[in-house]
């Protein structure tokens, strides 16, 4: 059974005139929400094999987060079509994996991390999908399980293990 983890980013700076959006970092509500996450992340056993990481800043000081409590050493995948993509496009990057990864973490942006969620799932945690489906936050995690190769995922092929956001510790 393969498990994939998507992870919008930690909370960033507010958008400034004299900063491209791609290079804004975490502030301190990130940076505290992405070590709550790790923790999290650590105290479950939740790992990946792969990474895949948008290469926006905010993204990746979210990562520099989480790398601290990843089991072994993941494959990192920092793609800048990640910053822009959307559901559909992920998707794609998924389906390219090869079937030797069991591990999946997808870090990106809203709103493909909350489109592709909402497409994949097909059950689960109930709580988690109302959740899931009225608001992705900041640095929330959406563990699910799939029972298919990488190169088949597609709409509703996921089972929502949970869904779990800074605000829940």
């Amino acid at each position: 059974m393969a498990t994939l983890i998507l992870l919008r980013h930690a909370k960033s700076s507010r958008v400034q005139s004299n900063i491209p959006d791609i290079d804004r970092p975490l502030n301190n509500r990130g940076r505290g929400a992405s070590q709550k996450m790790a923790q999290f992340m650590a105290e479950q056993g939740l790992t990946a094999d792969l990474v895949l990481c948008s290469s926006a800043r905010r993204a990746r000081e979210t990562l520099d987060q989480l790398s601290l409590v990843l089991i072994g050493e993941p494959i990192l995948l920092f793609d800048s079509a990640f910053y822009r993509a959307d559901a559909c496009a992920l998707l794609y990057g998924l389906r390219a994996v090869t079937k030797d990864v069991e591990r999946i973490l997808l870090i990106g942006h809203n709103p493909s991390i909350s489109d592709l969620a909402s497409m994949l799932v097909n059950g689960g945690a109930k709580e988690g999908i109302n959740s899931m489906t009225r608001k992705v936050p900041t640095a929330a995690l959406a563990i699910f399980s799939l029972s298919i190769s990488w190169s088949d995922v597609g709409p509703a092929c996921a089972t929502l293990d949970r869904f779990v956001t800074p605000r829940d510790f």
